[in-house]
């Protein structure tokens, strides 16, 4: 079936779709994934409201130790500053002497067509949701590179696949993070390091909210969904992959 044929207009997004490497969608959540959680490290970036704040209960009752923090939230961490996501996660490594998963849960949207879009709310978008990754990232590989282990999840979005009018920055940023995980895959795969992304889509958060306002209930993904999903993301054999969540 992914051997298809250009002749409509809708085959050019199905090929974009199946373009996209290494996709999948996560393994189903159930309980045996309690077993793989137990007495592990979680760190969590901007785990103090929505997907991320539902992970970290999920865990929490998993018997994972979860240390978990936002820009407004206590311990604080900036994504957008690369001390204070160095130090946030020295911090967790030197309480618990190792990290067995991090989680960048961190991310921005400003709704606004590109017109109307000023250079300082471009930046910003990309500094939250790309450059908050690198900062991620190079925090975290020493201790992956340590310990030989580790799995990396960064959060994505359903809209990475296609750029869409009034979210330019936000779509671009997300097709830009499944880039660099990929590429973060392959440099960490000899040290026995995942990376990957979780991709899902609407889901219902204050974010979304702020963005978007009410709308249909039913119509969004609930978080504690995504945070199940996730979970199993986490824990699956892969690197390098998209995992998206419906």
């Amino acid at each position: 079936e992914q051997n298809i044929k250009i002749t409509y207009p809708i085959d050019l997004h199905i090929a974009d779709k199946l373009f996209q490497l290494n996709c999948q969608s996560p393994p189903a959540g159930d309980d045996s994934l309690r077993s793989f959680f137990t007495n592990k490290v979680a760190v969590i970036i901007g785990g103090s409201a929505g997907i991320g704040a539902s992970l970290a209960a999920l865990l929490r009752s998993w018997q994972s130790t979860v240390v978990s923090g936002g820009r407004n939230s206590h311990p604080a961490v900036d994504v957008t500053d690369a001390v204070s996501v160095r130090q946030f996660i020295d911090a967790a490594v030197s309480a618990h002497g190792r990290i067995d998963f991090v989680i960048n849960c961190a991310g921005d949207l400003i709704r606004r067509d590109i017109e109307f879009m000023t250079a300082s709310q471009w930046r910003d978008i990309y500094r939250v949701n790309v450059e908050g990754c690198f900062n991620v990232a190079q925090a975290v590989i020493p201790h992956f590179r340590r310990q030989q282990s580790g799995s990396l999840l960064f959060v994505g979005s359903s809209s990475y696949t296609r750029g869409r009018g009034g979210y330019a920055a936000y779509s671009s940023s997300k097709a830009a993070v499944v880039n660099f995980c990929q590429a973060l895959a392959e440099e960490l795969a000899p040290v026995g390091a995942r990376v990957n992304v979780a991709s899902p889509g609407r889901v219902k958060t204050g974010l979304r909210v702020r963005n978007f306002g009410l709308e249909p209930e039913g119509s969004l993904l609930c978080p504690d969904h995504v945070a199940r999903q996730m979970a199993a993301a986490l824990v699956t054999e892969t690197t390098g992959s998209v995992f998206d969540i419906t």
